[in-house]
């Protein structure tokens, strides 16, 4: 895997001269088939569809229930249902996993992993791995193989031929059919797995949990920050880890004892530490590990608006910048992420204030705003999700309504504009209209 560096670039938000700034449209779909909930997860499941685990109702009613969601069919397929059982039940439940909201989950091969959480009035210190799925891929093992579904398939159903047809919507609706029929987890508690960290014997919760592949033969859970106790900010995480699926066990890649101090002026140290925190934006990208702001505390309700990055080969942190252009709420959750391939979507959706998309090119370690978003009525604690098979939208699950305390189970479907590629396309036609320009400029001369 490349190592490549992105280009210094002192002032990272290098903005179109768009004015006014483009309209995002945001599109309704039908609702999800599940109850209303909020701080649940989604990961990709296949090129065409997402798994959606977990969450909370509402008055901390959490769930574990797992659901597909495939969004050219617009249809939903429960995978596990909701079960009442408690940490004290779970022994006598051992295919299942124990309620809870804001777990960290992907996919591993064909298994689900998920790690923490919160469950009610305590933080998850479990680690759960499920049986093999038995996904279905349209044909062959590689990306380019995955079929592609246009925005116009949506009727699907009546189709005869073309992507979708006959054997293919078959192959959507019947991949994991084997997990559906028995469905079962391995639970593993963190005090019992070897080399774990302290930090994480209690639990924990609203970290970065990410899945690495080294190298076919080292694959790792990473995870980083958190919070061990419930809204305890004395205990929140510091350092990066890993645990090696491989050998079963945890590696220590940076550790340090830095707690949060609120008089510092940015979240890291001169040295370009960072200081402890949790549920900070995250995502992992040609073996880095990126961190976007995150929460210093709960009574102060402040976040952190620096970003920065942690080489997992070199297991050294760099500071990208140390304030982003991006307005990170105090009602953090209000910013949700997704990345897709060189681009790291940002939405900020505040429930007062303007709703954007920004966009973060890894490459070039630039931002840009990508537009205002159009008809987009949810506020927070949604999910934020993408499938292949449409490259040019997202999907937002679930959270809060604008001005609305009760949970939803809204789906909204997001256009994704890329901004550099507009802007290349742009240059090409300036280029063009000058090669033109100077072709009559030179033949007008002549004559």
């Amino acid at each position: 895997t490349s190592t490549m560096s992105p280009p210094h670039n002192p002032h990272p938000f290098n903005q179109m001269p768009l004015s006014p700034p483009p309209i995002i449209s945001c599109h309704p779909l039908p609702n999800a088939s599940f109850t209303p909930r909020t701080d649940h997860k989604t990961c990709k499941y296949s090129s065409y569809s997402i798994l959606c685990v977990g969450g909370e109702h509402k008055g901390q009613q959490m769930m574990n229930d797992v659901w597909k969601y495939m969004p050219a069919l617009d249809e939903w397929v429960c995978l596990s249902e909701m079960s009442s059982m408690t940490n004290n039940t779970h022994h006598n439940h051992a295919q299942l996993f124990t309620p809870r909201n804001s777990v960290g989950c992907f996919m591993r091969g064909d298994r689900l992993i998920m790690f923490g959480g919160f469950e009610p009035n305590e933080v998850s210190s479990d680690f759960h791995v499920s049986n093999e799925l038995g996904r279905i891929r349209a044909s062959g093992d590689t990306k380019d193989e995955f079929m592609t579904m246009d925005d116009d398939e949506h009727d699907a159903d009546t189709r005869t031929t073309g992507p979708l047809a006959g054997s293919r919507i078959s192959e959507m609706r019947n991949e994991g059919a084997p997990w559906c029929d028995s469905i079962s987890f391995q639970r593993t508690w963190l005090n019992d797995m070897p080399r774990c960290p302290n930090a994480f014997r209690q639990g924990v919760f609203g970290g970065a949990v990410q899945y690495w592949e080294k190298d076919p033969n080292n694959t790792y859970l990473i995870a980083a920050f958190g919070c061990s106790t419930v809204w305890n900010e004395d205990n929140k995480i510091s350092g990066v880890y890993a645990y090696h699926f491989e050998r079963g066990e945890w590696e220590e890649m940076h550790h340090h004892n830095i707690a949060t101090r609120l008089t510092e002026p940015t979240g890291h140290t001169s040295q370009g530490i960072p200081l402890s925190r949790y549920s900070p934006l995250h995502c992992l990208y040609d073996d880095y590990l990126y961190i976007l702001g995150g929460r210093r505390s709960k009574d102060t309700q402040c976040v952190f608006s620096d970003m920065l990055r942690f080489s997992l080969r070199d297991k050294k942190w760099e500071v990208l910048s140390h304030v982003v252009p991006i307005p990170l709420s105090k009602d953090y959750k209000t910013v949700q992420t997704v990345l897709i391939g060189d681009l790291w979507y940002i939405l900020s959706t505040p429930a007062q204030g303007e709703k954007a998309m920004y966009a973060y090119h890894m490459r070039r370690n630039e931002f840009r705003l990508v537009g205002v978003l159009e008809g987009f009525s949810l506020s927070g604690r949604y999910s934020l999700d993408y499938v292949d098979s449409n490259p040019n939208a997202l999907f937002a699950i679930g959270g809060f309504k604008t001005f609305e305390f009760d949970p939803t189970n809204a789906v909204f479907k997001i256009d994704k504009p890329n901004p550099w590629k507009d802007e290349k396309e742009l240059m090409k036609q300036t280029m063009r209209k000058n090669i033109l320009f100077a072709d009559v400029f030179v033949g007008s001369a002549e004559t």
